[in-house]
């Protein structure tokens, strides 16, 4: 009776969740297979049975060859044919126990499953045939080989897009004896290993073949599958070790999503000490960030080479003598200002906020979790794979060799080590992850790219560079221990952490240090001057595309635009109330001191004697139309003021009205006084008011009151003007006029200041200050025509389909306009000034403004369901001052409330931020600004439900189902 016993082993995995919260695609999980077969049947010899003349002619080991794959196929027919039963010819074999296989996962002895080598065995003249395992196999005196090999396949393959190593055994353990042919499955029993695996990853295995006649046989093969390196044989043992489940890289081990500035930041107070030097740059020599989430203290004879931000108090430090400090490149501080270098400084609020870095404390040992049960570093070379070590075994390191795969090491210390022209070979990754103890790099540290080498550490952990170092430090947190600098370091990459310039040890000598930023590392903009349009990483960061078979993409609300003086945007202008006050004083006409007869001994000229001023106010108000309610009043001034006429729509008798009077001082102030009140008393609603003044000299009354109490009141009465939006325009006639005063009065205002040289240009000036009131200009919000396009396809209001598994990089281009259409809205400003919303009335295609990362983006936001809303005003005090809120927009299409978004699954709001360039109030900027908001929204055949991860990255047990089922299959033999 001969039993075969089938054993199925299989491991496979559902999906489990290893993302963060923000990306919620499945983690692919391993899919074991490991089958134990086990046959049972009854192998009755048959004798006399016939065979063709050719096998006759055959040798008996040929023969016997034949015959085992023939038992082969009969036996692999068998475990697949239920209880129905099969005859084979396996009357010359004998049933044996040849070994023992076993499987251990994870390195756990609880962990394991295993079977016994039972095998088909024949001698033939002195050369043994086996089935074992689902193999053939041959042993001779010279040792033993593989016929065809055992059914057990080592594979990598891709499962949901990540490449996993599986492993495939089936394995056929022969038991019984030989008193038949008949082979039949009788029964199946299954075991469950899922208690011990839980829900933890199955990341390694170890496999024993144990006492089988075919050692050498094994051993090659299983060399052959897995490896040399990965399997050990002696005598009688083989031993297999292998990884198994996702391949992961060498930060595959670390979940941290790195928030590199530029290239140094540090995340507490920082001091730069006496006779310092540091310098920051990119690889192609532009200057970059150096940031302090603190205080910035920068003592004398010090000079920093950088665009610097610190998020509290700039300070210049006070020990020691010598010069101040200086600082070439921009600097940005958030508080108190201390300061006494060279250098103009910048408050904080005109750059983006910068973030806080939290610490990776938990990352990093989460990554150690992963890490444990991996080799141990031992000796001076590392290869590809993950290790485990200690401070002491970092110190034998010299060289760390990436060209078969990337590299992590986890160190776990409170030790001191030094790693000493630490030299990585090949393209691959080097991972560093330091929990506690102190390491310093000496010499020349890395390879050729700054992206080669990441050192994560804990807030516990210290780490000293002391000379050549390429790669990146990151250990932020303001507390624990620091990341020193030594004299002379020079880094290419960046340093993130709790800095401390040591220098020469605050000996008072000089320090260099310079850090080279490779800017492919940098992961937030500070301020934004890379080219390109504005890539917006949804796929990836916020929304998962594995999820969705499809996605789209929609305008919600846009506002791009300009606020500027323009010309009248309507067919019919508003009505002008203008009042002209004139300067009378004597110094308007020729003044005689000495006259004898006809003729003046001694006398001075004045500035418009031929009275050229009336026919220059006469012409402008020849250009008003009484027709659409303009009017027109005179007032002139000396010491004092006089109306010669109120506004008036009759414009003949205005002109009758004006004068070339010249006489006494000049009081500026009582001029404009008396304007305003004829301009307040005879208000007209709806009407743009306005205010021309014409003076030859400064404010004099004779002394009383002196000339500074004059100007002061003539900018009250500017002031004044402007609370009730009348515009005054000034114009200065001759060479002693006050250019310290008239310029002022107009900008109060917002109005024009013109000053000519004698009265023969008066009639040209008046033309041109009529031609700027008549025409009617007037403060404007111009909503740009914009356009969004995702590659060549330009986004609308209506949904635009998109591929989910590509990255959105939108342009947004702002057109100007060729003719205004109002839109009958206003708004005012902080200054009470108002302005009308116009929109383009046609695009101007020659006027486009690319609204890219060059010179335009100020931040985005990718925002999912619950997100806090963001305010639309962080731009700056004067810029965008118009804007609406974004909440309102987006409760409006039910998209916000309560100050969070309310978001359905699979939907992500995209809001673009712009910052355009300053411009003086009668021009057009280049740039505008304003946001945009867009609507990106997923779907999917298939709901998706997914489990976020805990603290060691593991997902929990109801998306990470791990079985392990063994399978055993009795068959009986017989003739019944």
């Amino acid at each position: 009776m001969i039993s075969i016993h089938s054993i199925s082993n299989m491991y496979r995995s559902e999906q489990q969740s290893g993302r963060d919260n923000r990306s919620l695609s499945p983690v692919v999980g391993l899919i074991l297979l490991v089958g134990i077969v086990a046959l049972g049947s009854a192998l009755i010899f048959v004798y006399g049975v016939s065979m063709s003349d050719e096998v006759k002619e055959q040798s008996n080991v040929e023969h016997a060859k034949l015959s085992i794959s023939q038992v082969d196929q009969c036996i692999s027919t068998a475990t697949l044919s239920g209880d129905r039963g099969l005859t084979c010819d396996v009357e010359k074999y004998d049933v044996v126990d040849d070994g023992e296989l076993e499987v251990m996962i994870n390195d756990e002895p609880d962990c394991s499953a295993s079977a016994t080598l039972g095998t088909l065995s024949r001698d033939v003249d002195g050369t043994v045939f086996g089935y074992q395992a689902g193999g053939r196999f041959q042993q001779t005196e010279s040792g033993s080989t593989v016929i065809s090999e055992p059914d057990i396949t080592y594979s990598r393959q891709t499962i949901d897009g990540e490449e996993t190593m599986l492993l495939d055994i089936s394995l056929v353990n022969v038991t019984g004896t030989a008193d038949g042919t008949t082979v039949r499955r009788t029964g199946t029993d299954r075991a469950d290993f899922g208690a011990c695996v839980g829900d933890r990853p199955v990341e390694s295995m170890t496999m024993y073949v144990n006492g089988s006649t075919f050692h050498d046989a094994w051993t090659g093969f299983l060399e052959s599958e897995f490896g040399e390196d990965n399997v050990e044989s002696t005598a009688d043992s083989i031993e297999v070790s292998a990884r198994l489940g996702q391949v992961r890289s060498a930060d595959g081990y670390i979940n941290v999503d790195p928030i590199v500035y530029g290239g140094l930041y540090s995340s507490k107070d920082l001091t730069v000490p006496n006779n310092d030097n540091l310098v920051v740059q990119t690889t192609t020599g532009q200057r970059d960030w150096f940031v302090t989430n603190g205080d910035l203290e920068t003592q004398p004879n010090t000079h920093v080479d950088a665009d610097v931000v610190a998020t509290r108090s700039l300070q210049r430090g006070q020990g020691g003598g010598g010069n101040p400090p200086t600082i070439t490149g921009d600097v940005y501080y958030g508080g108190t200002d201390n300061w006494q270098g060279d250098v103009e400084t910048t408050h904080i609020p005109a750059l983006q906020s910068v973030d806080d870095i939290p610490s990776i404390d938990s990352d990093v040992e989460a990554a150690h979790d992963r890490l444990e049960g991996s080799e141990s570093i031992d000796g001076s070379t590392v290869t590809a794979g993950a290790y485990v070590g200690t401070h002491s075994s970092l110190d034998d390191v010299e060289t760390i060799d990436t060209s078969d795969g990337d590299v992590h090491i986890g160190v776990t210390t409170d030790g001191w080590a030094r790693l000493e022209d630490l030299t990585i070979v090949g393209d691959g990754r080097v991972t560093l992850s330091l929990d506690g103890g102190d390491l310093e790099f000496t010499g020349s540290t890395g390879g050729d790219d700054a992206d080669q080498l990441w050192v994560y550490g804990t807030q516990g952990t210290g780490v000293t560079i002391a000379d050549e170092f390429t790669g990146v430090v990151y250990k932020p947190g303001a507390g624990g221990s620091d990341v020193k600098l030594d004299d002379g370091v020079s880094v290419t990459g960046t340093v993130v952490g709790p800095l401390v310039l040591s220098g020469n040890g605050g000996s008072g000598s000089p320090s260099d240090y310079s850090i080279t930023f490779d800017e492919s590392l940098r992961t937030h903009a500070l301020l934004d001057t890379s080219n390109g349009d504005v890539e917006v990483n949804i796929v990836g960061d916020e929304i998962d595309p594995s999820e969705f078979d499809a996605a789209t993409l929609s305008v919600v609300d846009q506002q791009v635009a300009q606020d500027h003086v323009v010309e009248n945007t309507s067919t019919i202008r508003k009505p002008l109330d203008v009042t002209f006050v004139l300067d009378r004083s004597g110094s308007m006409d020729d003044s005689c001191y000495l006259p004898v007869f006809d003729e003046c001994l001694i006398g001075s000229s004045g500035n418009d004697p031929d009275g050229l001023r009336v026919d220059a106010a006469k012409n402008f108000i020849g250009q008003m139309n009484e027709s659409i309610g303009d009017r027109a009043g005179v007032v002139e001034f000396d010491h004092a003021a006089e109306e010669l006429h109120p506004l008036d729509g009759n414009f003949a008798a205005v002109n009758e009205s004006v004068e070339a009077n010249a006489d006494g001082a000049t009081n500026i102030s009582a001029g404009i006084d008396l304007a305003l009140d004829e301009q307040e008393y005879r208000d007209e609603e709806n009407a743009e008011r306005v205010i021309v003044l014409l003076s030859d000299g400064e404010n004099d009354a004779g002394g009383s009151p002196p000339k500074e109490t004059l100007d002061d009141m003539t900018l009250d009465q500017a002031e004044r003007a402007a609370e009730n939006n009348i515009t005054i325009h000034t114009i200065g006639l001759g060479d002693e006029i006050d250019e310290d005063l008239l310029p002022v009065v107009a900008d109060l205002t917002g109005g024009q200041y013109h000053h000519v040289d004698n009265a023969d240009g008066l009639e040209e000036i008046f033309e041109n200050v009529s031609q700027d009131v008549t025409d009617g200009r007037e403060r404007v919000i111009e909503n740009k025509d914009v356009e969004t396009t995702v590659g060549d396809t330009e986004i609308t209001e209506d949904e635009q389909e998109l591929d989910p598994n590509e990255t959105i990089s939108l342009r947004v281009d702002a057109y100007g306009c060729d003719g205004y259409d109002p839109t009958g809205s206003t708004v005012t400003d902080d200054d009470g000034m108002d302005f009308e919303y116009v929109d383009c009335e046609e695009r101007d295609e020659d006027s486009v403004t690319e609204v890219d990362k060059t010179t335009s983006v100020h931040d985005y936001g990718v925002y999912t369901d619950g997100d806090t809303v963001p305010q639309a005003h962080y731009l700056g005090d004067d810029k965008g001052w118009w804007q609406d809120d974004f909440e309102g927009t987006l409760q409006d299409r039910g998209l916000a409330s309560g100050g969070t978004f309310d978001l359905e699954s699979g939907q992500a709001i995209i809001v673009v931020q712009f910052e355009g360039g300053d411009c003086a109030p009668e021009e057009t900027c280049e740039e505008p600004f304003g946001y945009v908001i867009y609507l990106f929204e997923g779907s999917a055949d298939d709901e998706l439900t997914v489990n976020p991860p805990d603290d060691h990255g593991t997902a929990n047990t109801a998306s990470n189902t791990y079985v392990i089922n063994i399978v055993e299959t009795e068959i009986g033999v017989g003739d019944d």
